[in-house]
């Protein structure tokens, strides 16, 4: 057995009721280093590995949060505890119990409150999604990437020469706007807008691009029908050429 699993199952013992020490595959590769997992029946999970993996002089307890969701900020999931590796399992538990467990539990009730904030936020990108997919056809596939908490909006009018553009992140309840020619040479960019007034601006730059293209293609319409009156060869009567009968004298 992996002498981090040995360690964590002392340690768990001394942790008290909850705690258990799973047995984990011992590492068959110098590129995966031995580790040892203490876990709580309520989820909370830590990781034991070696600070450095040849020397093993001294060990690396460290929070672990996948059972908190996705989307988790990095700044917020970086709880660890450093102890010399010949320490007792008790004198590792106690420190555990005063020092990396209290943080842990109050970045877990942190990361609770936040994974509503993105719940809710989630669910605003994707109302504002729906609303400004229902204006007007978008370029390509516009997406709303989830992963990245991001909403990307794009689309061009060739009729009107003017490009929409709407980003946004998560948390952040602004929107970042752009507008800009599509010859890209005049951009106008408006950064952390309320999201009701970043989407009344792109409807209405988007109402003026319809108007545009509706012009436009009224206008390709009545040149078309120009040019084929032109081109119709003009049609003449033809004189009657039939002779009349002679009169019997």
């Amino acid at each position: 057995m992996d002498t981090l699993t040995d360690l964590a199952q002392q340690i768990a013992k001394e942790l008290g009721e909850g705690w258990s020490a799973p047995a984990v595959q011992p590492s068959q590769s110098d590129h995966e280093p031995a580790r040892g997992e203490l876990v709580h029946t309520d989820g909370r999970r830590l990781q034991i590995t070696y600070l450095d993996p040849w020397i093993c002089d001294r060990i690396l307890v460290t929070a672990t949060f996948d059972h908190c969701g996705p989307y988790l900020p990095y700044d917020m999931t970086k709880v660890v505890y450093k102890a010399a590796a010949h320490r007792k399992p008790s004198s590792i538990a106690a420190s555990l119990q005063t020092k990396l467990l209290p943080v842990y539990d109050a970045t877990l009730k942190r990361l609770r409150e936040h994974q509503k904030q993105v719940s809710r936020r989630h669910q605003e990108l994707q109302d504002l999604y729906n609303k400004a997919v229902s204006i007007a056809p978008m370029r390509g596939e516009p997406y709303l990437n989830y992963g990245g908490g991001s909403l990307h909006l794009v689309r061009d009018s060739t009729a009107a020469g003017t490009s929409v553009e709407l980003t946004t992140r998560i948390p952040s309840d602004r929107i970042n706007w752009t507008k800009r020619p599509l010859d890209d040479r005049v951009n106008l960019r408006l950064i952390n807008l309320p999201v009701p007034l970043a989407l009344q601006l792109m409807e209405q730059v988007i109402q003026d691009q319809l108007r545009a293209e509706t012009e436009a293609e009224a206008e390709s319409v009545a040149e078309a029908e120009g040019l084929a009156e032109v081109e119709a060869p003009a049609t003449t009567p033809r004189a009657d050429t039939t002779c009349a009968p002679a009169e019997a004298s």
